[in-house]
C-alpha cells in the first residue's frame, strides 16, 4: 500500500506488502487487475472517485459504505464504519496461536511495540502473511459457489 493522488499512508509502516486472499484470486480479482493495467489505469477500480476535488477516496468509500449499512442493519445503530474491517481483521488474528504479532502489525500497518522489533526486527515473511490473511474468513467463497 502506498500513496497516490486518491490515498494517502499515514507512517512508514503503513507502507506494505498484504498478500491478496486465494478466494479473491478464485472470484477473478487478478484477472481485473491485469485488465486495467492494460487499459494503462493505476486504480483497480476507476470507476470510484471521490465526491469533490481535494477529498480522498477512502472518504467516498467510507460514506457509500456507511450508507449501506443504514440500509441494511435499519439505521447502523452501531455506527459502523468502514474502518471496522481493521478491527476485525486485528481481533481474528489476535486469537490465532499461529499468527505472530510481527505478521498481525505488518498487515495492519502498525508499528512495532518495542525498540527491539523496530530497530532490529525484521519484516514477516510474505509467506507468513499470506498464512494469516488464509486464516481469514471470506464469505464470497461459499455463498456464490462460481
Amino acid at each position: 500500500m502506498n500513496d497516490n493522488a486518491n490515498r494517502r499512508v499515514k507512517t512508514h509502516s503503513s507502507r506494505r506488502k498484504v498478500p491478496i486472499h486465494s478466494a479473491l484470486i478464485e472470484h477473478g480479482f487478478l484477472d481485473h487487475v491485469r485488465s486495467m493495467r492494460k487499459r494503462g489505469l493505476t486504480d483497480v477500480f476507476p470507476e470510484l472517485r471521490p465526491s469533490k476535488p481535494g477529498d480522498r477516496f477512502g472518504e467516498k468509500l467510507d460514506y457509500n459504505f456507511r450508507k449501506a449499512l443504514e440500509t441494511v442493519l435499519d439505521g447502523n445503530p452501531r455506527r459502523l464504519c468502514f474502518h471496522a474491517f481493521r478491527h476485525y481483521v486485528k481481533q481474528q488474528l489476535d486469537g490465532h496461536p499461529s499468527v505472530s504479532p510481527k505478521a498481525r502489525r505488518d498487515i495492519l500497518g502498525h508499528e512495532a511495540t518495542d525498540v527491539h522489533d523496530g530497530v532490529y526486527g525484521t519484516e514477516a515473511t510474505l509467506r507468513e502473511l499470506q498464512r494469516a490473511i488464509e486464516l481469514l474468513p471470506f464469505p464470497l467463497a461459499t455463498e456464490h459457489g462460481d
